[in-house]
């Protein structure tokens, strides 16, 4: 994140001024008195310190590509996808669907995650050995390129 993000808000009305909140519903940066007002709206939006936000979380888009400004709120199971209403009840009404919150917990812990992590440590002891391999052979491949010469020497 850069270190004076400006209030996108503010930069529309071309002023600028130094964001400190985040408001997840808009995914924009935010000043203070325009984080109250995010906050004031009649549907209050979630404004948080801007601290409190990483640069991927800000770069992931919470809102639904094919249903414009239709929030992504759901977990589809079956397709491994997030999903808004509208695409729940379009097509995924016959699917296992979990709230998006309720799907993301435990994620670190899960067994996909542990799955990944074992599949990671064996490939890196595959690799270990095919290098050790490579440098032997290619240890004796300059052996016996010496020896050749040496014998081509004592040849000529």
């Amino acid at each position: 994140m850069a270190d004076n993000e400006v209030c996108a808000g503010c930069l529309r009305d071309n002023e600028e001024e130094i964001a400190v909140m985040w408001c997840n519903d808009c995914e924009e940066p935010a000043c203070r008195s325009c984080g109250k007002a995010h906050r004031r709206f009649v549907i209050p939006h979630d404004v948080i310190d801007i601290k409190d936000i990483s640069n991927i979380s800000k770069t992931v888009s919470k809102i639904c590509k094919e249903h414009a400004g239709q929030k992504l709120l759901f977990f589809c199971v079956n397709h491994d996808k997030i999903l808004c209403p509208a695409c729940l009840s379009e097509s995924h009404k016959e699917c296992d669907i979990n709230h998006i919150e309720k799907a993301a917990k435990g994620i670190k812990d899960g067994s996909a995650l542990h799955d990944l992590k074992e599949r990671i440590h064996n490939q890196k002891s595959i690799i270990e050995k095919v290098k050790e391999e490579y440098n032997d052979l290619s240890s004796k491949i300059n052996h016996d390129n010496e020896q050749q010469h040496e014998r081509l020497k004592q040849l000529r």
